[in-house]
This record gives C-alpha cells, structure tokens and sequence, in this order.
C-alpha cells in the first residue's frame, strides 16, 4: 500500500512551496512573478510621474521656479495651459511653453531669471486658443 500512495504522489504535481513557488527539482526556484510584475508596474508609475517634458530643460525649470516663487497653484498652471493650448504643461512644445511663461510673468511679475530685470518681447507667433 505504501507503494501505490507512492506512485500516486509522483503522478501528481508537486505542491508549491510558500510564497507559490515551487522547486523545480534542480534546488533553485524561480523568480516570484508577482513581485516581479509589482515592481513592472511601480516602475510604470514612476516613469509616468516622470514624463519627460516637451518643452526644454530650461524652460521647465522656470515654468516649475515661477510657480514656487509665487505660490502658485500647480492646477491652476495646469488649467491655464489646457485653457490656452489644449494640453497639460507637460506636452507643450518649445513655443508654448514660452507662451505660457510669458503668461505667468505678465500675471504674477517677476523677471523670469533674466539680468537686470529685462523683459524679452512677446513674439507674435504666440496666440493660444483664447481668441
């Protein structure tokens, strides 16, 4: 009898050890697969969080220093840029960007970072969508 419960347990899987992973004979066990895909999705979540800006390095640390500065309200930076471009601030390109930094400078002052106060002009190849 205890050959037949023998020859059954061989038949039959072998049952996985805690954490769901089972020995694949040789002594090493696979990789857990849900941590694995935990750390894919954080990592996702991340990376989303981080989305590159369209715009450049320069200009989005102004964009990010006016809105420290002033104390500005990140959502309404975020409204006035999908207002005047239809878009979140993170997907304006070059010229955007330096439409919607022009904005904040003319709203809540401040000189932008340039010597002496010195304003550039606004260009007319900036008109938004408020029109």
């Amino acid at each position: 009898m205890a050959d037949a419960a023998g020859g059954i347990r061989k038949a039959l899987p072998a049952a996985p050890a805690v954490g769901g992973l089972a020995d694949r004979g040789d002594g090493l066990r696979p990789a857990p697969r849900l941590r694995d895909e935990r750390r894919a999705r954080e990592r996702g979540q991340r990376a989303r969080r981080r989305a590159p800006w369209k715009c450049s390095d320069k200009q989005r640390d102004l964009i990010l220093r006016l809105v420290e500065e002033h104390n500005l309200d990140k959502g309404e930076v975020e409204g006035l840029s999908r207002e005047r471009f239809g878009k979140g601030v993170k997907l304006l390109s070059k010229l955007e960007a330096s439409g919607l930094i022009d904005e904040l400078i003319e709203r809540h002052g401040g000189n932008g970072g340039r010597p002496n106060g010195s304003r550039r002009a606004r260009r007319n190849a900036y008109a938004g969508r408020s029109q």
